[in-house]
């Protein structure tokens, strides 16, 4: 992702702030999961830093189940801090900071016991570095938990799309649908770490194929610089909305399937 990308990405989540926590379902289902699972840790955590806080989803579970862990809150775009501050102002122990979660933290921010983040890590341009970067801020030993989507996330989106771009005998002009990195290669990039990982599927599903991407373009889970990639071609929209209600349409309404990897990992050292 280029800067140019970056600050697409970063504009969309300014504007859906407001809006963000009504359409959140899955992301609010990943905060709750990924803080039990790093309650496995067993570790008292002084210091966290929470990586792309958004709307304050997981730093509401950090707070809750770490009440006496001083947590810093972090997030690209300043509107989402502001719901995160307005929502849990009433917890001292947490304070705000506007930054890119890519970029390496502040040096008065070293050291530190755990580094955490859920449903932003899949908008990293280069997170292999990322991982480099939260490496050396945290202590021997420290923890780096987070949440983030798979490649199978939104694979019904890509095939019904697929099919649209055969129907209308055309060669595929855009990758539709989210390019997210698989375990393997996640893991792969962890060079740090020791980590445990392991990934979930989960379903919802929504009264149309329309009200489904709208959904999505609320909470960011759709690439927000490639919209307009998107609908450059009304035929093949309309077939894909087609086919994925044809294919996809069960009694509980138009299905979607998220992909969702968990890591807890554990930096290398004494």
């Amino acid at each position: 992702m280029n800067l140019q990308q970056k600050n697409s990405v970063k504009n969309h989540f300014s504007r859906a702030a407001t809006s963000y926590d009504a359409y959140a379902i899955i992301q609010r289902e990943m905060a709750k999961e990924l803080a039990i699972f790093l309650q496995q840790a067993e570790n008292k955590f002084n210091q966290i830093i929470e990586i792309g806080c958004g709307t304050g989803l997981f730093t509401s579970e950090l707070v809750k189940h770490f009440p006496q862990s001083g947590i810093l809150a972090t997030d690209i775009s300043a509107s989402m801090l502001e719901q995160a501050q307005e929502k849990l102002g009433s917890f001292p122990q947490i304070s705000y900071l506007q930054l890119d979660g890519e970029k390496p933290l502040p040096a008065s921010f070293l050291s530190v016991d755990l580094i955490a983040s859920s449903a932003v890590f899949q908008w990293f341009s280069d997170p292999k570095k990322a991982f480099k970067n939260f490496a050396a801020s945290l202590k021997p030993g420290g923890h780096l938990a987070f949440a983030t989507f798979g490649p199978n996330t939104f694979f019904e989106l890509a095939k019904a799309f697929q099919a649209a771009y055969a129907q209308a005998k055309k060669e595929p002009s855009y990758v539709h649908g989210p390019q997210f990195l698989a375990k393997s290669e996640l893991k792969n990039m962890l060079e740090n770490f020791s980590c445990d990982i392991f990934s979930q599927t989960k379903e919802q599903y929504f009264p149309s194929v329309k009200a489904f991407l709208h959904s999505i373009k609320k909470v960011g889970a759709q690439n927000a610089a490639a919209e307009k990639n998107i609908l450059k071609s009304r035929i093949i929209l309309q077939n894909m909305l087609e086919n994925y209600d044809r294919n996809y349409r069960t009694e509980k309404g138009v299905r979607a399937t998220y992909e969702i990897i968990y890591c807890l990992a554990r930096k290398k050292g004494i």
